[in-house]
């Protein structure tokens, strides 16, 4: 499997379905070269009770961990966004020359933050951080020459302020890479492709046909859909929106 298909969900969810489907077709078509006896078929059901219950425990599991941290990433939004607007508030405290380049750099950084959010595409991502980084360098030598210039407890308050800054956007990409590992999607896809088979086997009727080689296959391929989507950080639908970073944006616009 192509593990880059889990950033895009909607060409995980084709692959899935035509996956499932080619392998419920296959079941069938094997169960029509072939009858089954009483006890075969009681054997049968067994199993696909069995796989069936296991494939819905792994997505269920899955769902849990993209549903986890999709939580903690839009919780690193909203303390980056804390940080920020304390950090700016704080450099209020240091001489007029420091807190003037100070809050001009953390304006700034602000924009480059909600751009790295808001890019979807990965490839541009690096540029971002470029210049991010290259922002929190400048940001970072502001505050060294404010403190060195005079020690104080109010601007070791400033330095403590801007290391949250910059520590927090580190634990934000941290939480980004946390991805559900490509174990569990192999597993899945396996599990459901073991699933379908066994059901296009067991089908006797045109009902059964439909639910075995056609529902299934669609439900599953919805239920990947979503977990993908919810793991996805740039390639889904549903995005980490920077609602807290535009909102404290607005607020130092304003003022």
């Amino acid at each position: 499997m192509p593990f880059r298909f889990v950033n895009h969900p909607l060409v995980l969810c084709a692959f899935s379905l035509l996956i499932l489907w080619t392998a419920a077709y296959l079941g069938s078509r094997y169960r029509k070269q072939r009858d089954l006896d009483g006890e075969e078929k009681d054997e049968l059901n067994l199993v696909a009770g069995g796989v069936l219950t296991l494939l819905g425990l792994i997505i269920g599991f899955s769902f849990s961990m993209a549903v986890g941290r999709f939580d903690l990433r839009m919780a690193s939004e909203a303390n980056e966004a804390n940080a920020i607007g304390t950090e700016y508030l704080r450099a209020e405290l240091l001489d007029a020359d420091h807190a003037t380049a100070l809050q001009t750099g953390l304006a700034r950084y602000l924009a480059q933050r909600i751009e790295w959010y808001r890019t979807r595409d990965a490839r541009n991502v690096p540029r971002v951080e470029r210049l991010q980084n290259a922002t929190e360098h400048t940001m970072w030598a502001i505050v060294r020459s404010a403190a060195t210039a005079r020690e104080t407890p109010v601007r070791a308050l400033v330095v403590s302020g801007m290391n949250d800054v910059i520590d927090d956007a580190g634990y934000t990409k941290a939480a980004w890479a946390n991805r559900i590992p490509r174990t569990a999607w192999v597993l899945m896809i396996l599990i459901a492709a073991f699933a379908s088979v066994l059901l296009g086997y067991n089908v006797r009727s045109a009902s059964a046909r439909f639910r075995g080689i056609y529902l299934l296959p669609i439900t599953v391929s919805i239920a990947l859909f979503l977990v993908a989507d919810l793991d996805s950080t740039r390639g889904g639908l549903i995005m980490i929106s920077p609602n807290d970073l535009l909102a404290l944006q607005d607020q130092i616009n304003s003022q």
